[in-house]
């Protein structure tokens, strides 16, 4: 064929049976990375690229189990991984590679990013849309505004004062969280999704209560996260002006209705953006701003609490918020405590990978008496991540103390 004679059709044609196999692999190699790195910002940090994610069911409950079943010896796990989920499987590749010298087993990002997902919803704090971030370095630094740019007006030739904004910043440093979770070993030793499911929620469940009430009441110290209730402004924190106890006469629909107007106020007048807002609150209070009647005894807030929402904000309910606390002014001895917050200024640092020890002869303290898991059949097992929690504005967040609204004598 004469080359000075072929049409651009032809000259395509010959182009796609020359260079058509090289181009195809060079669109299946950027298509791979473009996989992992969206992978990598799902899960806070970089993917190890020969831990393919898959469709496993319950990657972490069946990671859990191999370390059981093997009494924590990682070559015995890494086998039974091979013989029952196969070599391919990512428990089998994730247990290759997990042993901490330190002890114990580091989950895998992968599998850690799916134990956070699962917290998500377990955790009322997450669950609100704290914002989320990973702590790859075990510490960040996130900028704040201290004080804002102003506005004047001035005259004719008269010189504009120059204003700016006042920065600074706040740490995340990661606090260790350690949780013990009892499991049966009679459940341990079904093979089913079912029991892998429960190894993994019961996991879950023991993390998410104990951030919950750091992330709410945490004092800041330097083992434990600064809760909300640290963070907030002085002038964001009020008592309730109708009380069940101190004062039954006073505590109304009215006087409940405009304490919760109050921790609305607070945030307005700070000029707090509402672009995330919502309640936490101690299930006794829920129960009790459900049952209030106006004067024609129509349900005040229950129509609107169905549905998730109290004032038009949503709202959730934690066992982590006490009902016994003792409270000066007024004198109460089983008060609580709401909170209204803007969750857009609330950050929750991860470290991303989480510890696993497995242990069937270690003794646990069970709230009333220690228990000797050998004695009980049982398997013990301690989950250890890495975290912290900060605001970046204290007065996103208002507190309204003393509420004993519904407490029964």
């Amino acid at each position: 064929m004469d080359e000075a004679k072929m049409t651009s059709h032809e000259m395509r044609a010959m182009i796609k049976d020359v260079l058509g196999p090289e181009l195809e692999d060079i669109k299946k190699a950027q298509a791979a990375r473009d996989h992992l790195a969206t992978k990598g910002m799902l899960s806070g940090g970089q993917v190890q690229g020969n831990i393919k994610k898959t469709d496993e069911p319950e990657p972490v409950g069946r990671f859990i189990k191999a370390l059981v079943m093997a009494r924590g010896d990682p070559d015995r796990a890494h086998t039974f991984a091979t013989k029952n989920y196969g070599e391919d499987s990512m428990i089998t590749k994730a247990l290759s590679q997990s042993f901490d010298v330190s002890g114990g087993f580091l989950i895998p990002e992968v599998l850690s990013a799916d134990i956070i997902e699962f917290l998500r919803p377990a955790s009322v704090v997450r669950s609100m849309g704290a914002r989320v971030l990973p702590l790859n370095n075990l510490q960040m630094s996130i900028p704040k505004i201290t004080g804002g740019g102003t506005a004047t007006y001035v005259g004719e030739n008269v010189n504009i004062t120059p204003t700016q904004q006042a920065f600074g910043q706040i740490t995340l440093s990661a606090k260790k969280l350690a949780a013990l979770v009892p499991i049966s070993n009679e459940l341990l030793q079904v093979t089913s999704v079912a029991a892998d499911t429960i190894v993994r929620e019961d996991l879950v469940r023991a993390l998410a209560m104990r951030e919950d009430l750091a992330f709410i009441r945490g004092d800041g110290s330097e083992a434990t996260p600064k809760g909300l209730l640290s963070w907030a402004h002085a002038d964001n924190k009020f008592s309730v002006t109708g009380s069940a106890e101190a004062a039954p006469a006073a505590l109304s629909l009215s006087t409940a209705t405009n304490d919760l107007l109050s921790c609305m106020l607070k945030l307005r007048q700070a000029d707090v953006p509402m672009t995330n807002c919502g309640w936490l609150m101690a299930p006794r209070t829920e129960y009790y701003l459900m049952s209030v009647r106006d004067s024609l005894g129509n349900y005040s807030f229950r129509t609107e609490m169905v549905t998730g929402k109290l004032m038009g904000f949503k709202y959730a309910v934690t066992t982590q918020i006490p009902v016994n606390l003792t409270v000066a002014s007024p004198s109460i001895d089983d008060a609580s405590e709401i909170y209204f917050v803007n969750f857009d200024d609330c950050f929750i640092g991860d470290a991303m990978k989480i510890r696993i020890d497995v242990s069937n002869t270690a003794a646990y303290y069970d709230g009333q008496s220690v228990v000797a898991s050998f004695s009980e059949d049982q398997t013990v097992i301690r989950a250890v991540s890495m975290h912290d929690f900060a605001c970046r504005y204290d007065h996103s967040i208002a507190v309204l103390s003393g509420v004993d609204w519904g407490a029964v004598e």
